[in-house]
């Protein structure tokens, strides 16, 4: 394996990818169904689409404002294992 694996968490760059793309397919999908859809369920479902891409951004930034004792820990850990290629108990 290489070290390379272990120096971020597994799924980083896919959860920022997503964190940020799917609220923003969320809004341009409502945008355009408001847009080109006809009558008030078009219009309804465009700002419930746009409402809910709020909720997935904010859901996730609350989600990240816990405590960062643990991710703190399991960096040092990873960085011992790099450094001496045993996992350090707990």
């Amino acid at each position: 394996m290489s070290e390379s694996m272990f120096r971020t968490a597994p799924g980083t760059k896919l959860s920022r990818i997503l964190r940020w793309t799917v609220p923003l397919l969320m809004i341009l999908t409502g945008l355009g169904v408001m847009a080109f859809g006809v009558g008030a369920t078009a219009t309804g479902i465009g700002v419930a689409l746009i409402g809910g891409s709020v909720v997935v951004v904010f859901a996730g930034w609350f989600g990240r404002l816990g405590d960062d004792t643990e991710r703190i820990r399991e960096q040092a850990a990873r960085d011992e294992f790099l450094r001496t290629g045993i996992w350090p108990e707990d």
